[in-house]
């Protein structure tokens, strides 16, 4: 064998080695993403269980059971945290439905990221050619002590 295709089989193996633990990197990346988002959907989940039904004067005077103002901020600062060192983090959505509960209802807590794929290479491989990947998670919780009285 020719010193030439010796040569010639090294940086063809050596790049599709290189091409591999690329995207490996990026499936690694999306997985690690799709646990913080699932984090931050159970976290805010938790939150809002317990928001809901919390002393209105420590949510700006809103009502038990409404999910709106400072209520909805809280429940968002509780998934937040997860989202931030993600790339997207910062256009997460965190959204609660309904937006009010009674005693004993479901509430729904939906956290959406769209998650940048920027390894070179493997992003468009692994997540398409917008190089993006829509996260999504839903954690449903039951809702308990509005029945408290003012």
């Amino acid at each position: 064998m020719s010193t030439s295709a010796s040569l010639l089989g090294f940086i063809l193996g050596f790049s599709l080695l290189g091409a591999a633990t690329l995207h490996q990197i990026q499936h690694t990346r999306v997985g690690s993403a799709h646990d913080a988002v699932h984090n931050a959907a159970v976290s805010a989940a938790d939150c809002a269980r317990r928001i809901a039904c919390d002393d209105p004067s420590r949510f700006g005077g809103v009502a038990r059971g409404e999910l709106s103002g400072a209520r909805i901020d809280g429940i968002r600062a509780c998934g937040m945290p997860f989202l931030r060192p993600l790339e997207g983090g910062d256009a997460a959505e965190i959204a609660v439905e309904p937006q009010f509960v009674l005693e004993g209802a479901d509430l729904t807590v939906t956290v959406r990221v769209p998650f940048a794929c920027t390894i070179p290479l493997a992003g468009s491989i692994a997540c398409g050619d917008k190089r993006e990947v829509a996260l999504l998670q839903q954690e449903r919780v039951i809702v308990s002590g509005c029945d408290q009285r003012d």
